[in-house]
């Protein structure tokens, strides 16, 4: 069967610019997530955290400070990659984050490592709005959908292989079960777990450099009647979204400003459960490392499982929000059970990765629903980036409150109550846009 110029044009790009985001993307979320392990190993060997009382505060604040220094550059990183250069803006990222990772290794007081996450969440910050874009201007808006798929893939990854590969460095310079791990050039584990996901963050600069390209013009690796095919068809897209609008008349529409809020409630669940678990296990059950990082890889192999059945079932029945809103629904569940039922191993076992898992598997979807959420006037690239604004005061607030609450407390139950009221108020949110949205299509046709 032969293929159309533009078929085999989006073939070419899915194959070269697919398996280095995926690549990149798994590493940059390794590194963010094995803070969430070696904290538990630095607030032993560091004084600073040994003989404080707000342990978790601090580290929660780190988080949140990370996320803070996200901010920085969303929507600046739109217009970078609009106006310069998409792969030398993340080969430059790229390099600067490996950089600011390593040397986390080598910190010793509070204040160092709320410097050391903001500037990690500044050198971050321009990858995820900066791929939004970078796709718009190579696929084909019917396209796009599977392509983010695929680079969301390294979510899960990155949680399957990321708590084993930090176990390999984190053991070092400790004894378990009668054996003892030798440090390297006298650095502990947990500085080797930073060193070398900065190492891979650098080297990750050289195929971005060079087999990344701005814009198809520029595409030697495309035919004449493959650039021209595809031209045609981004160009017709193009026409019909030329609509561009400012941050805040993006905001004084209701549903880009409650998809805000709803983005924000759900980064805090998801951010504060994630980088809070392993310490939330280790504190109920006293696991050894070993079989902690075995509990912390199940929910990523079930969600790279699940995030491509609930796009095939979403596509299948041409269905977004409740293919959203259900996963969402299904961790409110979980959580209820998992504050009622902590005591026990297993339930809380099941309940935690019932909700990591749950709450990844329609990320991609997310994005196309706040598409189909809006209306045509406000669909911008200005709305992707506000929107994601958003969600990093979500990943920030939820880290920092449920180390606020364990440290008051002495429990992460009031901590894990919060998380439950901002997956509900997020449910809420969300459906009041769809309800709001469906109510004036229907009025419109009538």
């Amino acid at each position: 069967m032969t293929r159309s110029p533009l078929d085999r044009a989006i073939r070419k790009i899915y194959w070269r610019y697919l398996p280095i985001g995926l690549i990149l993307f798994t590493a940059l979320w390794s590194d963010q997530s094995c803070l969430s392990l070696a904290k538990l190993k630095m607030a032993q060997d560091l004084p600073a955290f040994r003989h404080s009382n707000n342990t978790e505060t601090i580290f929660g604040l780190s988080q949140a400070l990370y996320s803070v220094g996200i901010l920085t550059l969303q929507i600046p990183s739109i217009t970078i990659v609009e106006k310069w250069s998409a792969y030398k803006w993340f080969s430059l990222l790229s390099i600067v984050h490996g950089f600011i990772a390593i040397l986390t290794a080598f910190v010793t007081e509070v204040w160092q490592i709320y410097l050391q996450r903001f500037l990690l969440g500044v050198a971050g910050s321009g990858f995820f709005t900066g791929i939004l874009i970078y796709l718009s201007h190579w696929l084909p808006l019917r396209n796009r959908g599977i392509a983010l798929s695929i680079i969301f893939m390294a979510v899960p990854i990155a949680y399957s292989i990321g708590p084993k590969i930090s176990y390999l460095f984190i053991r070092m310079g400790t004894t378990e079960n009668g054996i003892y791990y030798p440090t390297l050039f006298t650095l502990r584990g947990w500085q080797w777990l930073f060193v070398v996901w900065g190492i891979i963050s650098i080297l990750l600069s050289i195929p971005l450099y060079y087999m990344f390209t701005d814009r198809p013009s520029e595409a030697t690796w495309l035919t004449k009647d493959e650039h021209d095919a595809l031209h045609t068809e981004l160009a017709a897209e193009t026409k019909t979204s030329e609509a561009s609008s400012t941050i805040c008349q993006n905001l004084c529409h209701l549903e880009v400003l409650l998809l805000c809020i709803a983005r924000t409630l759900m980064m805090n669940v998801e951010y504060g459960f994630d980088f809070f678990i392993p310490t939330m296990l280790d504190d109920w059950y006293h696991l050894s490392d070993n079989t902690l990082t075995w509990l912390l890889t199940i929910p990523g192999f079930i969600t790279i499982v699940l995030i491509p059945c609930v796009g095939w079932s979403s596509d299948y029945f041409n269905e977004r929000f409740f293919h959203t809103v259900i996963p969402l629904l299904i961790t409110i569940i979980a959580l209820a059970i998992l504050i009622l039922g902590q005591k026990s191993l297993i339930i809380a076992t099941v309940s935690f990765v019932i909700v990591s898992s749950s709450l990844k598997s329609s990320y991609s979807l997310w994005w196309i629903l706040c598409t189909s959420l809006t209306t045509q006037e406000v669909i911008a690239s200005e709305s992707i980036g506000i929107i994601s604004v958003f969600g990093d005061i979500g990943e920030s607030t939820g880290p920092f409150f449920v180390g606020l609450f364990k440290d008051q407390t002495g429990s992460f139950t009031s901590s894990l109550i919060f998380l439950l009221m901002s997956a509900i108020l997020a449910v809420a949110t969300m459906s009041i846009v769809f309800v709001r949205v469906n109510y004036r299509r229907k009025g419109y046709t009538q």
